[in-house]
């Protein structure tokens, strides 16, 4: 994993607390893209801190394309995925 002496790597952000209605702005940003929600630092320290917890475990994050039709809504984006696992049979999890 990274060494965590630069002060920038354990940064965390700050979450409002969450409420049964979202808010305009709180749905706004469930449909940004992950990569745009969260910091590279904050993103490199959750992997780093689920490889530690599961070491035989793959964390993928999964996202719908903006425009796509006939697949469904997610219920969540991140996945913890078995090596083993193939891409076919990750697919048919999804789906």
């Amino acid at each position: 994993c990274q060494n965590h002496s630069n002060p920038f790597t354990m940064y965390q952000e700050a979450k409002p607390p969450r409420e049964e209605k979202c808010l305009p702005f709180e749905k706004s940003m469930e449909l940004m893209p992950f990569k745009l929600r969260k910091y590279l630092v904050t993103r490199k320290h959750e992997v780093c801190s689920i490889c530690i917890k599961f070491p035989n475990k793959l964390p993928v994050i999964v996202e719908r394309y903006p425009h796509e039709m006939t697949l469904h809504l997610l219920d969540k984006t991140k996945f913890l995925v078995p090596f083993e696992l193939t891409l076919g049979q990750f697919l048919c999890l999804l789906r």
